[in-house]
């Protein structure tokens, strides 16, 4: 897995005692789930455990995570906004938390937003609407349950969410997608 966070000189934060507090510290400055939010049961750190194996061995470049050390229910990520969109080369850092019922239930996501409404999925409160529209008028989730892991979620945003047109994640603007009006 890439990480986030680099020393000045680029090395990997694990060859340097000073980075890895640098990270933690980091990190636990600021994550949003409290220890109380996300209580884990032993039978979830297999789940977790594979989780996190695939998003090291499948991330895209364009996608970067950390899992907080002393943490492992809680995963930093970062997304750059894809070419050809409005949000091409931007950084986008969304906070994870993996609850007691994962994959049962999503991740906690929050979205760093630095007050700003960017995206009609992405709210200036740092929640994140995990349903997109379809054209014919419903909502399709990007999670389901059971099956969807966190790389695909991660993809999910990337793709469907910070998308060449932000104005279609609106469930109004969606149905006129390829009609006249849209």
């Amino acid at each position: 897995m890439e990480d986030v966070l680099m020393d000045q000189d680029g090395a990997d934060p694990e060859s340097s005692p000073l980075t890895v507090l640098y990270i933690e510290e980091a990190l636990r400055r600021s994550f949003l789930f409290s220890p109380q939010l996300c209580n884990e049961p032993e039978n979830w750190v297999a789940k977790i455990h594979k989780e996190l194996g695939i998003l090291e061995e499948q991330l895209p470049e364009t996608i970067y995570a950390r899992a907080y050390e002393s943490r492992m229910d809680l995963l930093i990520a970062v997304i750059v906004g894809p070419q050809g969109t409005p949000y091409q080369g931007g950084l986008f850092l969304f906070d994870v938390c993996f609850p007691s019922n994962y994959p049962a239930s999503p991740p906690l996501l929050h979205y760093h937003s630095g007050g700003l409404a960017i995206n009609l999925s992405l709210f200036k409160s740092g929640e994140v609407c995990l349903e997109v529209p379809t054209q014919s008028g419903g909502l399709e989730s990007m999670w389901v349950p059971g099956m969807t892991t966190m790389l695909q979620l991660l993809v999910s945003i990337q793709n469907r969410i910070l998308n060449v047109d932000p104005l279609f994640n609106e469930l109004a603007y969606a149905t006129m997608k390829g009609s006249s009006y849209g």
